[in-house]
């Protein structure tokens, strides 16, 4: 029988910058987000969001928002602030 350690996650970071750090050091499948102190495992897009990212995806690039450039991206590591890094399935960006 095969048994996978646990990755301990820690309790003691308090911003983004330490949380990153301490991803490079313990480099593992998966990712996770950062809330105000709180890694949190992040699952990976299931087949069904795939699927609606694509559909969105698509219609958004058939819009004046998408031809002035703005951006939908799945997936995408997005700093709320110094406190919360968060991956959404969808992201919206502004060419600002």
């Amino acid at each position: 029988m095969v048994t996978e350690k646990l990755l301990e996650l820690p309790v003691h970071l308090q911003t983004i910058a330490e949380f990153e750090q301490w991803e490079r050091q313990h480099v593992t499948e998966g990712s996770y987000e950062f809330v105000r102190g709180r890694v949190i495992p992040k699952n990976g897009i299931k087949q069904e969001e795939i699927l609606i990212a694509r559909f969105l995806l698509r219609a958004f690039a058939g819009t004046d928002a998408y031809r002035q450039g703005h951006e939908l991206m799945p997936e995408t590591d997005s700093y709320v602030d110094l406190f919360r890094k968060r991956i959404p399935a969808l992201t919206y960006f502004t060419p600002d």
